[in-house]
């Protein structure tokens, strides 16, 4: 079980590599488990992958998706880390959601399925920015920390809550992101309160004395004083 989940977290990644080149990075942001262990130092590993999709055109975007999954370029990321993707099809596709099924090969795996979902909505979270996946984490996989949209801790508590409201019942899983979740917004926000503000330079003149040294009188003033 354990080497199934490295196994779906390596596909996982070449996905990414592969996406941040042959799709419209403005076009798609990652959500859910995925983006909690790439971006969220999260431990726990997610055996699917999910994004949102925020552009125009889902069934164009969606012929890029397989193109993805067809193309040399993931086979060979694949091979160098000793897997092989095995028969990747599309499963949900309607106006709103677009899944694909696939199976992961290696020596010591028996059993890696996976799903890979692109869903549209129009009430998804504007709260997602280009970052990099967690450089730690890819080297230690052999893999590449590329750049792609993803949910900070607002969009990922809304979309949270959001699909807690559709569970008949709380998973565990539920809180510990929901924990995670809380407490990286609340070191972002602290990061931001203790940021040094810009020191702002202050040019001071030197005072301009009553009368001129000497008791005498500026162009223009009175006269001299003379002294008694």
């Amino acid at each position: 079980m354990r080497e199934a989940g490295k196994a779906i977290e390596l596909f996982q990644l070449a996905f990414l590599e592969v996406a941040a080149v042959r799709l419209p990075l403005a076009e798609f942001a990652l959500k859910g488990g995925a983006n909690m262990r790439f971006f969220f130092t999260s431990q726990r590993r997610s055996k699917d992958i999910d994004f949102d999709y925020v552009g125009r055109r889902f069934e164009a975007f969606a012929t890029r998706v397989d193109e993805v999954l067809e193309s040399p370029a993931l086979a060979a990321l694949l091979r160098q880390r000793g897997l092989t993707l095995v028969d990747p099809r599309r499963s949900r596709q309607t106006l709103t959601t677009r899944r694909w099924k696939l199976g992961l090969q290696a020596p010591h795996v028996r059993d890696a399925s996976s799903k890979l979902e692109f869903s549209a909505r129009a009430d998804a979270p504007a709260d997602y920015e280009l970052r990099a996946v967690d450089s730690v984490l890819a080297v230690r996989l052999g893999a590449r920390s590329v750049r792609i949209n993803r949910y900070g801790p607002v969009g990922m508590i809304t979309n949270k809550i959001g699909g807690l409201r559709m569970r008949a019942e709380t998973q565990p899983r539920d809180i510990f992101d929901l924990d995670l979740l809380v407490a990286s917004g609340m070191r972002t926000t602290s990061r931001t309160a203790r940021r040094p503000r810009r020191a702002i330079s202050v040019v001071r003149r030197p005072p301009v004395p009553r009368r001129p040294p000497g008791g005498g009188r500026w162009p223009g003033g009175r006269r001299r004083r003379r002294s008694r």
